[in-house]
């Protein structure tokens, strides 16, 4: 297995795990497959899937470890981030990883469609449900002052503003419904 890590990487994380036991047993904990293939970490894992590695001095994640033995060689910042190509947290093989900034990994996880922005009532500062926006829009006035009620009793009864029913009215809000 040690022929995937390069030396020079090797000893900026010997320094920072504690010693070269720590590389060793961090390491084993590595299911190494083919080149392509996904390798699998083997133990302990945080609430979002990554793995999580004890050193001599805190609980690191596994996929940075692997990314400052293989692709950085040196001890990665707070503001580089470690993006997964494969998209699967529990993954270790260098070849998927890929040093990046926030903004990057963001864009790359969006782009992918793995996290949809929250809209509706699941984003949790939603006054109205569902059913009240199709309400509100079925009750508005449908561009003519005769037809529908108006923007400041609907606004009243539902508790939001006129520019908010508007904005429902024109779907400019709640355009996912």
């Amino acid at each position: 297995m040690n022929s995937f890590f390069p030396q020079p990487g090797r000893q900026v994380l010997e320094a920072q795990l504690g010693g070269a036991k720590y590389v060793e047993r961090l390491l084993s904990y590595i299911q190494v497959q083919g080149s392509d293939d996904c390798w699998k970490w083997k133990m302990g894992k945080d609430a979002a899937g990554y793995g999580a590695f004890r050193s001599a001095f805190k609980t690191v994640k596994a996929h940075r470890m692997v990314a400052t033995l293989c692709l950085s060689c040196v001890e990665l910042t707070s503001e580089q981030h470690v993006m997964h190509t494969c998209d699967n947290p529990a993954c270790c093989n260098p070849q998927h990883l890929k040093i990046a900034t926030h903004t990057e990994n963001m864009r790359d996880m969006f782009s992918k469609k793995r996290r949809e922005s929250a809209k509706g009532v699941r984003q949790g500062h939603s006054k109205l449900t569902e059913s009240q926006v199709l309400e509100i829009r079925k009750r508005h006035r449908a561009g003519s002052r005769r037809k529908g009620e108006r923007t400041s009793d609907l606004a009243k009864e539902f508790g939001i503003t006129r520019h908010t029913v508007n904005a429902i009215a024109r779907r400019e809000s709640w355009n996912h419904l």
